[in-house]
């Protein structure tokens, strides 16, 4: 069986932005917290926020799509196609979701940046190949791709800093610490200890 690597590469690059969004969505439901919808309700700014930017764009005709833009870059679309005509979707996704990671991982004082080298290495890769696929298949210009990547990298850190202001460890994605390692302070509790020399009773303490 060959392996057609082209293909498989345009099928991951497509399909990215919709497995981040599910692993984030499925995560949370699993990890039963509400990071997952607190990062799906910053994605929907970012990406409502390069819409209206792309509209606006289009209406004074910049920032116009590849005229001879393929149907291979319509592939695959959310809602109406015109939404992201100018602008392209998967950039807004991988620009809101590693500028709101990095927020969280820069900002923390448990030193995450080393137990997070992979997600900081992962998504430039993901922004270059993105980035270079759209310009090769005449999908979306350079200019294009870069505003909706910093608008959306905006409003990412935006949200974070939101976020990380209501001071709720349980909200932030990365927080330096698990819900089972959120710590609370303990009740008062008395113990009662009897003291025993050859089986019989010398003493009686209670401590608290």
């Amino acid at each position: 069986m060959n392996l057609d690597v082209v293909a498989f590469g345009y099928l991951f690059l497509r399909l990215a932005p919709f497995i981040l969004v599910c692993f984030f969505s499925l995560a949370s439901i699993f990890n039963q917290d509400l990071r997952g919808l607190i990062y799906l309700i910053g994605l929907l700014l970012a990406c409502s926020s390069v819409a209206m930017v792309g509209k606006y764009a289009n209406s004074y005709n910049i920032l116009l799509p590849e005229p001879t833009q393929p149907e291979l870059c319509k592939l695959i679309t959310v809602g109406d196609s015109d939404m992201f005509a100018a602008l392209p979707l998967s950039q807004t996704t991988f620009g809101y979701t590693f500028a709101y990671l990095m927020f969280f991982i820069l900002k923390s004082k448990n030193n995450l940046v080393q137990q997070n080298i992979a997600t900081i290495v992962f998504f430039p890769l993901l922004i270059l190949a993105d980035l270079a696929w759209n310009k090769k298949n005449n999908c979306y210009r350079i200019s294009s791709s870069m505003v909706a990547l910093f608008v959306s990298g905006l409003i990412g850190v935006i949200w974070a800093a939101i976020i990380e202001s209501t001071n709720s460890p349980n909200l932030p994605y990365f927080s330096g610490m698990s819900n089972g390692e959120v710590c609370s302070r303990p009740t008062k509790q008395s113990f009662k200890c009897n003291v025993y020399k050859n089986g019989k009773l010398i003493s009686k303490n209670i401590g608290g």
